[in-house]
């Protein structure tokens, strides 16, 4: 009720300020402006001139007049090409034609009167290139050429990938968490996403919802760090995508892209598979699209339909093996009262198909060679116990089961834009985006359960501009987007249970059930309302504006919410008895609510001091509610324990100021060098994923049922059963409590509360400064130099507040180099043990006497983490002459943090601290941290053969290259244990030891030393010339050169810092081949090759090497990246042996345009 009293507050409030305030907006979120003087042939100024910018496409016009200085600013223009129109009493009309006004920029177009009547027109593209003299923005834009024919932008998110292009960013590699680049030394989640300025963003985990087809894209802008106040929601960067609109001509275009498997290089991790050639891959994307006039120079629409199908075939992930026919009739055959689970045999039997007869041994699980008895056994064969016959046992064959990893994707993609200027002072733009995707969910082990997961997507947006007068200027938008997305598991049945749950037979390596993660559902509804407002005052331009948001978000995911039970042997499952290895479920109310509330709002200056220097003063401040899902931690308020955890309902920050200042100062008056400065604050937002995890034990709990005692008709008598009723109870104590002997009610109560939320919430802030100068040479060239400093803090950190290390300078068991004798191993006796270190409890004191026990602690989203960037780019521009332009970029820069990783997202820089009470331990160079990063770009349309005869011109002529060159240095990765090794509970975080004299890039485990009574007390370096040594439980503390006592010398191995170990660096080189036969003046047709990797150079990178997705290895299910980063395993930085090498791709396209 409250939030609702909130809401309707707000919107009265904001009706009230549109109903009071006659304003126009200044959005430069979905456009550009032009500013400059008229002046006389001597300089002077010509006040009251008239300027106008006439669209070349539409022909629609703005106006305005000079004030007494002869400035003149032209506001909220569509993104285009436009003449500009000067003309004064007593002076003859100027016109500078092809002029091209870019998304969020604002540029400078001076305009020179003659005295006379003959009509002067000047040809930008004689002009120097643009640089922004007039705003200390860190800003970057691309047309619709580069997102049609950039090889990177028709690949994965398309045109987003254009921002890795960009100096001052690096890609987030193997992170694994948010989406795009990171920019400026941010997390890659702090990414800002929108279409023609209508919010983008999925906030659940971050990154975009809508896809716009990179042929429907007019222009994509990217904003760094340094923005105006107009930009909030995020620090890094700020991506803007615009959509085509319809003209004065009907334009248009039918087109595929088309890519194979036959087309591609073979990856070297599919050839180490033992494949010699390409799975099934083949995706084909074609479309096509139309835009025009309705009514010309008043209102035009343009549409754009797409539809993108994907079939893969991927090799199988894993042994699975199966009973053969035989060994299903056998089965059958002994079932009955003393006997195998009939309805286990059958659904096992139904679920799982027989395997073919095999004679090898790939599914000996009989590993030793006998059976049971101890009699020599070396069939495919698993044993189940049988009273019935003599031996008390029974053979049943078994054979490999072939499962290929089969999936398909079909979307849909509709885009549309509406224009209608119906007046010289009032526009209106439309735009509507739908995406639907069905996708094959295939996370099951057997493809029975594989089941379709539909996601849908709508973004819809209502825009009104109105010009009050030349100096005052307003828009008011509406908008709203919907992401739907259900993972289903069907209607499959399980005889006795109330679902169908997941079960792993061990001995088989199967998993029969539908997909672990499922089901579950997310549901975004996002609603705002938005005005802007633009006044010109003298040398001062005011622009202020508001922001409402409304999000209406349930969702559901509930770990194991159907049952995981899983047997070491499929005899245990057989007799329908309990699991022996796992049987968990977790129960309770599913459905978290992100429901929020949001209110923004920015004031902003900028002061033009001189003609060449303009100040920038700038505010904004953001306010966001909590969650409705994350204020149910309330319900928990009475484990709370006063100055130690608080488990109340969390306040959401009212603090948010955002400032912002800088200027812009153009030395002289020819307009060819700027130098720009700014600082500024910003906050970031906290995303659902993290209140889905936190959600209080009354809401959710997990019962784990241990093994023994034994339990027969186990799974006939329901297993683990629901709960009943929305809130759990904790008296009587829960099953869980009575299996630690915890007491009912509050103790119980706490020992459950293993999810906290930090009441006073603090969201991530970001402060950035910078310093910048640009200069133009000749009619060409222009290059920018820039430094930028971030400083990141209260940056979401994972952590167990509960629970220390064990292990410290004097409590620590002594790594050796060499093998210490039997007398110095009995002193060590005397000092520590593994048993007297075990014996001292993890839990910090003060929790543990509260009853916060239960392992491995409280989890709990901390805003401890800070980071620091600085960073030196160089950015060199040659504007399109002879049918070249190029961009290079060169950024050498250092990141070092804290933290980077907030979820189980990959295993290359753990998402938890090695000790969670000194997080400051763990600061290093950032796992985003990019030494050097280079791109170079260009695009070259020949100019040779543009006239002569039709096959001159089309045969020899129309060719144009695109090419991309990128390095990148190495991401940088954290050697780890992958054990207890501080004793705190957990082993995330745990580095290794360093031998400094050792081999780099070399590592070694260990093996237990005791003493005479049999205790570890020291661990002993299999290979004392590694570098990296394995910190075994106990072991991670910086060993002294000596120990008192011990004849032995000791081993100075000192514990490592995190992110010690470098990958591989990106050395990447892309190309698009575009060849185009004219068929009329209007009409053409485009042959495409697009190449990713051409030269095919092997790149054994985490993650992508061209492209913005999130690349995820996930701890546990990625054993290929974990090897890489264990000091102990035979993989230990092979990295060749555990990542793709990211093999050429060639994605063949044709295009027919009118």
């Amino acid at each position: 009720m409250k939030t609702k009293r909130l809401w309707n507050l707000v919107v009265a409030a904001v009706f009230g300020i549109l109903c009071v305030l006659p304003m126009m907006s200044y959005a430069q979120a979905i456009s550009g402006d032009i500013v400059g003087t008229v002046t006389d042939k001597s300089g002077g100024a010509v006040p009251g001139a008239t300027v106008t910018a006439e669209n070349v496409a539409t022909g629609v016009k703005s106006s305005t007049t000079t004030n007494d200085h002869g400035e003149y600013r032209l506001g909220n223009l569509p993104v285009g090409t436009y003449n500009i129109h000067a003309v004064a009493a007593n002076f003859a009309e100027t016109t500078m034609a092809n002029f091209v006004v870019e998304l969020n920029k604002t540029q400078t177009a001076a305009l020179v009167l003659q005295v006379g009547q003959q009509v002067t027109t000047i040809e930008v593209s004689g002009a120097p290139p643009p640089i922004n003299t007039t705003s200390p923005q860190i800003e970057g834009t691309f047309d619709k050429q580069a997102a049609s024919d950039s090889p990177v932008a028709s690949i994965g998110f398309g045109v987003l990938n254009l921002a890795l292009l960009e100096p001052g960013v690096a890609s987030s590699g193997g992170l694994g968490a948010g989406t795009g680049p990171s920019v400026g030394g941010q997390r890659p989640r702090n990414n800002n996403f929108t279409i023609e300025g209508v919010d983008n963003n999925n906030k659940g985990v971050t990154g975009p919802l809508v896809t716009v087809p990179n042929d429907a894209v007019e222009e994509f802008s990217a904003l760094q760090n340094q923005f105006s106040p107009e930009f909030g929601h995020s620090t890094g960067g700020q991506y803007n995508t615009i959509v085509v609109s319809g003209t004065n001509q009907f334009h248009g275009k039918a087109y595929e892209y088309f890519n194979n498997r036959n087309l591609d290089a073979i990856d070297e991790s599919t050839i180490q598979s033992g494949f010699t050639s390409n799975p099934r891959n083949d995706f084909n994307r074609y479309g096509g699209q139309v835009g025009g006039p309705i009514v010309k120079n008043k209102l035009f629409f343009f549409a754009n339909y797409e539809m993108n199908t994907l079939g893969q075939l991927l090799p199988p992930g894993g042994q699975t093996c199966a009973p053969t026919a035989a060994g299903y009739a056998a089965l059958t055959a002994i079932t009955g009262p003393a006997g195998l689970s009939a309805t286990n045999v059958a659904q096992l039997a139904k679920y799982v198909a027989p395997a073919p007869a095999s004679t090898s041994g790939t599914c000996n699980t009989n590993v030793n060679g006998t059976d049971p008895a101890g009699n020599a056994n070396t069939n495919n064969q698993i044993f189940v116990t049988n009273p019935g016959v003599l031996a008390g046992f029974t053979g049943i064959d078994v054979g490999v089961l072939s499962i290929p990893a089969l999936f398909f994707q079909n979307t849909k993609l509709l885009t549309t834009s509406m224009d209608y200027d119906f007046s010289a002072k009032d526009q209106i733009r439309g735009r509507y985006v739908y995406n639907s995707l069905d996708a094959l969910d295939n996370a099951a082990n057997l493809p029975i359960f594989f089941q379709l997961s539909p996601t849908r997507y709508h973004l819809v947006s209502l825009a009104e501009y109105h010009t009050f007068n030349s100096a005052v200027q307003n828009e008011i938008r509406l908008s709203f987007n919907r992401y739907e997305n259900h993972t289903p598991t069907g209607n499959f049945i399980y005889p006795g249970l109330d679902q169908f749950p997941n079960i792993g037979l061990g001995d088989l390596g199967i998993n029969v059930g539908p997909d672990p993660n499922g089901p579950q559902f997310a549901i975004q509804n996002y609603y705002s309302a938005t005005d802007n407002v633009s006044w010109v005052k003298g040398n001062h331009t005011f622009k202020f504006g508001m922001d409402l948001h409304k999000y209406i978000a349930p969702q559901q995911f509930t770990q194991r919410a159907r049952g995981d039970y899983e047997y070491n042997t499929a005899d245990i499952f057989l007799h329908d008895q309990n699991p022996d290895f796992l049987a968990q479920r977790s129960l309770g109310s599913t459905t978290y609510y992100g429901d929020q509330i949001g209110i923004f709002w920015y004031v902003n200056d900028n002061w033009k001091i001189r003609h060449n220097l303009t100040i920038n003063l700038g505010l904004r401040h953001e306010y966001t509610t909590i969650p409705v899902g994350e204020r149910r931690q309330a319900l928990n308020s009475a484990a709370s324990v006063p100055g130690l955890i608080d488990f109340s309902e969390p306040r959401a920050p009212k603090k948010n100021f955002m400032p912002r200042v800088g200027f812009a100062w153009s030395p002289g008056s020819k307009g060819t060098t700027s130098v720009r400065a700014g600082f500024g604050m910003g906050y970031d937002v906290l995303y659902d994923n993290i209140g889905t995890l936190e959600k209080p034990p009354q809401l959710s709990g997990t019962v784990d049922q241990t093994f023994p005692p034994l339990i027969n008709n186990y799974l006939a008598n329901g297993a683990i059963l629901p709960s009943v009723g929305d809130l759990q109870s904790f008296t009587p104590a829960t099953a869980n409590c009575v299996a630690h002997g915890v007491a009912a009610g509050l103790p119980c109560q706490r020992f459950s509360s293993v999810n906290h939320l930090i009441v006073d919430q603090k969201d991530p802030v970001a402060v950035e400064w910078n310093l910048s100068v640009q200069h133009s040479f000749g009619s060409k060239y222009s290059v920018e130099v820039r430094y930028l400093g971030t400083h990141g803090y209260h940056l979401n950190v994972q952590q167990h507040p509960n629970f220390r290390s064990r292990v410290d300078a004097t409590h620590f068991l002594p790594t050796f180099l060499t093998a210490p004798s039997l007398a110095d191993r009995d002193v060590l006796g005397t000092m520590n043990t593994l048993t007297t270190l075990k014996a001292v409890s993890p839990v910090v004191p003060a929790f543990a006497a509260a009853g916060f026990t239960q392992a491995p602690g409280i989890t709990e989203f901390a805003p401890v983490g800070n980071s620091i960037y600085h960073g030196l780019a160089v950015q060199a521009t040659r504007r399109i002459s002879n049918g070249l332009q190029f961009t290079g970029a060169w950024t050498w820069s250092r990141v070092i943090d804290d933290s980077t990783a907030d979820f189980n997202s990959t295993v290359l820089t753990p998402r938890r601290g090695q000790d969670f009470q000194n997080l400051r331990a763990d600061r290093s160079v950032s796992a985003l941290n990019r030494t050097h990063r280079i791109t170079i770009t260009a695009n070259y349309d020949l100019p040779y053969f543009k006239s002569g005869n039709w096959l001159t011109r089309n045969v020899l002529g129309n060719w144009a290259f695109v090419p991309i060159y990128t390095y990148q240095s190495p991401e940088w990765a954290t050697v780890q244990s992958a054990t207890d090794s501080n004793l705190n509970g957990d082993t995330a975080g745990d580095r290794v030891l360093v031998n400094k004299a050792g081999v780099p890039g070399t590592g070694s485990g260990v093996t237990s030393l005791r003493d005479s009574a049999g205790e570890v007390v020291a661990y002993l370096v299999i290979n004392p010339t590694a570098q990296y040594i394995r910190a075994n439980p106990g072991a991670l503390a910086n060993n002294p050169t000596s120990i008192p006592g011990v004849v032995a010398a000791g081993s100075g191995l000192q514990i490592a810092g995190r992110n010690t170990l470098p990958t591989r660096p990106i050395n990447n080189f892309d190309l698009t081949a575009v060849k185009k036969f004219n068929i009329s003046e209007s009409k053409r047709i485009e042959f495409q090759a697009q190449f990713s990797n051409i030269l095919n150079h092997p790149q054994f990178v985490p993650g992508f090497v061209n492209r913005v997705d999130s690349v995820s290895f996930p701890a546990g299910i990625s054993p290929g990246p974990q090897s890489f980063t264990r000091a102990h395993d035979g993989g230990f930085n092979q990295i060749q042996n555990e990542f793709s090498s990211n093999s050429r791709t060639i994605q063949l396209v044709v295009k027919l345009v009118f």
